[in-house]
């Protein structure tokens, strides 16, 4: 029978004192290979963590890690570290916490408790979305604690049992727990050894197991790579490989840390693992494919940080779980756009449009008396455009119309709210995000004066489904990106470059037309693009980057020139289940057969002469 636990030494947290008296009896909730979990208190409010090995050090370290997460409501709050005495046996170390009532998400997925099916041992997209989200809000609290986990896995992520019992409608309440391998961030520890305790072989990264990336073994990014593996538990269960399931049960030797760590050199593809169970991705699984993608890459430093990382999910998860930050005063709004550049001010608070009619300059007397020039009722559109044309070329100042920001012949910001949207002529640039997430906009008349689109200009423009951009020189990277009813589009010369992300996610494109004159298509121009069918890339371009076509599941033939010079990592792979068809250009090919025919005419001509002479 267990006694009471006794404190030694009595370390308590601060405003926290616990007497022995008030643990009762504990009872034995769980067990595993390093630790036995006791609950105790007359409530069942506190939980103990007996340390199996007895030992002092280990308890104190985890215990000290605990503590400085402290109040940051993503682990058990630690109260004290003590010894538990059961029976004649030796006191053993032990760490009492909060109990936490819940599951962790490896039961979740066992027993379907989200699905309502035992059978059904992966989540919908939502719920792995709210649940992925919360995760990462909780990495990011550990990072600026200065800690990693080292140890992210679904046994080691808990679900309260109300958010599971209401199958995650009012989000998810996650906790992290076990910390028994984590460690301050890029802590120097003892070189490589099977006798020490690792992560769970599926969910840990391979600079865990040796590599030439050893010596990151103790920083953030393990974390990273173990979540993109938590993603794609969820959404396809058991992923990994027979070689690495028949090295998670136990690791004998050092050789066995360097085939797990040869076996991680490539990212996970979710892609490819849904298509090996007979599932087609959705454009949104596609989506998180890419953050799987990046999170699991093998160079610890080429995956996201934590903050980075909870960005990535705030834009994939359902809008009503995303925590929108409180807005600041409108007093300090207006001090904040008087007083820095434009350039610094935020973008969710631009200048206030005014009323149809009126026109605002920076430095006039009507503007500091709050008082406004009114030049007619007449409707934003052609009627306007002739004025602003006159105020672009009379000054080089920021002014405001009734739809539009402009800042010395380039649109900053558009403010209005029209389905079809006229830019103003005169204009000759569409500034870094000028329409970006206007999901109302469905058609953009861009006049002949505009010559760049800056960098994410459109991003997330949902509803655009019509732009002409014949007169453009130079776009941006990711000038429409997820513009997701954008059906086909004419890229006209002299634009020499696509840059990357140019057209990711514009999962309605069909057809796209390239410039004569094309010499680049950057990183993931066309990724996403799942409707894309075909694509004829002119002689000119030279360059492919890495994963330009990635995600364009529909597209069947690429058409590639012979001067193809530089073909970036998986270029041309598009992550489909049939491979896409690359052919060279019909050129191309007619100077191969000539080629051919010029040899085998001189191959003829020598025997012949052979013969004559013989």
């Amino acid at each position: 029978m267990p006694q009471p636990f006794s404190f030694y030494p009595r370390l308590e947290a601060p405003g926290v004192h616990i007497e022995s008296s008030q643990l009762g009896m504990p009872m034995s909730v769980a067990s595993g290979g390093f630790a036995t979990i006791w609950r105790a208190g007359i409530n069942g409010q506190y939980a103990i963590k007996c340390f199996n090995d007895g030992g002092m050090a280990a308890a104190k370290e985890e215990y000290e890690t605990l503590m400085m997460l402290s109040g940051s409501h993503v682990v058990p709050q630690a109260y004290a570290l003590g010894t538990f005495v059961d029976g004649a046996e030796n006191g053993s170390a032990a760490i009492i916490q909060e109990y936490v009532d819940g599951f962790t998400l490896a039961n979740v997925l066992r027993k379907g408790l989200l699905t309502g099916s035992a059978r059904q041992s992966v989540l919908s997209v939502a719920d792995t979305l709210r649940i992925g989200l919360e995760v990462a809000r909780a990495l990011v609290r550990l990072r600026e604690a200065g800690v990693s986990h080292r140890d992210l896995s679904a046994n080691n992520v808990m679900l309260s049992r109300e958010c599971v019992s209401q199958r995650l409608a009012g989000g998810a309440n996650v906790w992290l727990i076990d910390f028994g391998q984590s460690t301050p961030v890029m802590r120097p520890s003892v070189t490589p050894s099977f006798k020490a305790r690792l992560a769970t072989v599926p969910y840990g990264a391979p600079e865990m197991y040796g590599g030439e990336y050893w010596e990151l073994r103790n920083s953030a990014k393990c974390d990273i790579w173990s979540f993109g593996a938590l993603l794609v538990t969820m959404l396809v269960g058991e992923y990994w490989p027979d070689e690495i399931l028949d090295l998670s049960t136990g690791i004998s030797s050092a050789k066995d840390l360097s085939r797990i760590c040869q076996a991680k050199r490539k990212p996970l593809d979710l892609v490819t693992l849904m298509a090996s169970v007979g599932r087609r991705p959705s454009e949104l699984e596609l989506r998180i494919a890419d953050v799987v993608r990046r999170c699991t890459q093998f160079d610890p430093r080429q995956r996201p940080t934590a903050p980075e990382l909870l960005e990535l999910m705030a834009r994939l998860a359902p809008r009503e779980v995303v925590r929108t930050p409180q807005r600041p005063s409108k007093a300090h709004v207006q001090d904040t756009i008087r007083t820095k550049p434009r350039s610094e001010v935020p973008r969710q608070y631009v200048p206030t449009p005014v009323p149809t009619g009126h026109v605002m300059r920076e430095g006039s007397p009507a503007l500091n008396n709050r008082r406004t020039r009114m030049a007619g009722p007449q409707p934003m559109g052609q009627a306007r455009a002739p004025e602003v044309r006159r105020q672009t070329r009379a000054t080089n100042q920021t002014y405001t119309t009734s739809s539009f920001v402009v800042d010395g012949g380039t649109l900053r910001r558009y403010t209005g709210q029209e389905r079809k949207v006229s830019i103003p002529e005169g204009l000759v640039a569409i500034g870094p995000g000028a329409f970006k997430n206007c999901t109302f906009v469905e058609r953009v008349f861009v006049p002949d004066s505009v010559k760049i689109i800056g960098e994410y200009a459109f991003e997330g423009c949902s509803s655009l489904c019509g732009i002409a951009i014949s007169s453009v020189k130079l776009l941006g990277k990711g000038a429409f990106w997820k513009c997701e009813a954008l059906s086909s589009i004419a890229v006209r010369e002299p634009v020499t470059e696509i840059p990357p992300y140019t057209f990711r996610e514009c999962s309605s494109l069909q057809s796209v037309q390239l410039p004569s004159g094309l010499r680049s298509i950057g990183t993931e121009a066309f990724a996403g693009c799942r409707s894309l069918t075909h694509v004829e890339i002119p002689p000119s371009v030279e360059t492919v980057g890495d994963r330009a076509f990635y995600g364009c599941i529909s597209l069947g033939r690429i058409d590639t020139p012979a001067s193809l010079k530089s073909e970036g990592e998986d270029a041309f792979v598009t992550g489909a289940r049939g491979a896409v068809s690359v052919t060279t250009s019909n050129l191309a090919l007619y100077r191969r057969i000539i080629i051919v025919a010029f040899v085998v005419v001189l191959l003829l001509l020598l025997l012949i002469s052979r013969f004559t002479s013989a």
